[in-house]
């Protein structure tokens, strides 16, 4: 055998070797089925192997329209991702991405219909909600009414970050034997479809001695607003609409309106 001939059958084996290990060291993902429990998504997935690199699952909803939606990043902790920014009746786009954000794998998800919300004795028609429409100035810090919101007006705010707006959101509930706790959240919607997630959190409902427990919040809206004109360089007139759920369950939806 020539030195010549010898070299290429090394060049022909390392070359096999390469591709082989590089074959080994693709990672198969199989995802499971999502859980829904209580306003808390899970997405959880199997792989081949443990040291695969990923290092977010990205999420979008699939709006099925032209209007772009908010990806939601988060990272994966034991092969799963726990999250409250999944909305119930929507559909997902989900990707599983290295630190460079390449694609590792792809999936997607329905998060299912809830029930209207029914706690014992309380239902969906014993929690008010009201809103006011309300402007919020940097420059002092606190919130005051508005008579109406104005998409320019939202939009120059939103770029010299001198004020923000939204509304106030306002739940009431009757009488209670007991302090309750729930779970709370408040979906924001456009009039062509962007959905966001503008709070998640736990909400305690103290008993009172006469009359209604209230809570407030004094504006919600600014982030979604933010996130909005972000995603798509304009703040669209007409209705908007805000979701409310408690423990995962539908409670109520309300209605707002941006003028020109």
């Amino acid at each position: 055998m020539t030195v010549k001939k010898a070299f290429a059958i090394f060049l022909l084996l390392a070359m096999m070797l390469c591709a082989s290990a590089a074959f080994a060291e693709e990672v198969e993902y199989t995802f499971n089925k999502l859980e829904y429990d209580k306003g808390i998504t899970t997405i959880s997935w199997t792989k081949s192997r443990e040291d695969d690199g990923a290092k977010y699952l990205l999420i979008m909803i699939d709006g099925g329209n032209d209007v772009k939606q908010k990806f939601i990043a988060i990272e994966p902790e034991n092969n799963a991702i726990h999250t409250d920014q999944m909305i119930p009746g929507q559909n997902y786009f989900v990707y599983l991405v290295d630190e460079n954000f390449s694609i590792l794998a792809a999936n997607d998800y329905s998060v299912p219909d809830v029930p209207t919300f029914e706690d014992g004795l309380l239902k969906d028609t014993s929690i008010k909600v009201k809103l006011e429409t309300r402007e919020f100035p940097t420059s002092t810090g606190k919130a005051k009414k508005v008579n109406a919101l104005s998409a320019q007006k939202i939009i120059d705010g939103l770029k010299d970050q001198s004020i923000y707006y939204g509304v106030k959101y306002h739940m009431q509930m009757p009488k209670l034997a007991k302090p309750r706790t729930f779970f709370v959240t408040v979906v924001f919607e456009s009039p062509d479809g962007f959905m966001t997630v503008e709070r998640a959190t736990d909400i305690t409902f103290d008993r009172v001695n006469g009359g209604f427990q209230e809570i407030w919040w004094e504006i919600a809206g600014p982030e979604f607003f933010y996130d909005l004109y972000n995603s798509n360089e304009r703040i669209p007139t007409g209705t908007y609409k805000i979701h409310l759920y408690w423990d995962g369950m539908k409670v109520n939806t309300s209605e707002f309106k941006v003028g020109e």
